[in-house]
């Protein structure tokens, strides 16, 4: 069965809005009345594009990307002398 519901109900009742999405049912949010777009998994997504699904390693933040590719090869990177440790104000 076809859900149609506010757009606000992302925010208000988003848990039941995923459980459904992640059932492989779309929903489609209204605004005002008016249809304004479509909500599905990611999965059905590549179903009717037929996209590859990116990894979650694709889907990371590039800098964390980037120190887990350091990390992977092994290689460890000391910290230049007197550079500030990122988020602690500390030397």
């Amino acid at each position: 069965m076809i859900q149609i519901r506010p757009v606000s109900d992302l925010r208000n009742k988003f848990s039941e809005i995923e459980r459904t999405v992640k059932g492989g049912q779309p929903i489609y949010l209204t605004k005002n009345g008016y249809g304004t777009m479509i909500i599905m998994s990611l999965e059905k997504y590549a179903e009717l594009t037929n996209d590859v699904l990116p990894s979650p390693h694709d889907m990371v933040n590039p800098h964390i990307q980037t120190a887990l590719s350091v990390l992977s090869d092994g290689a460890e990177k000391p910290m230049a002398a007197g550079r500030k440790v990122p988020g602690t104000g500390k030397g």
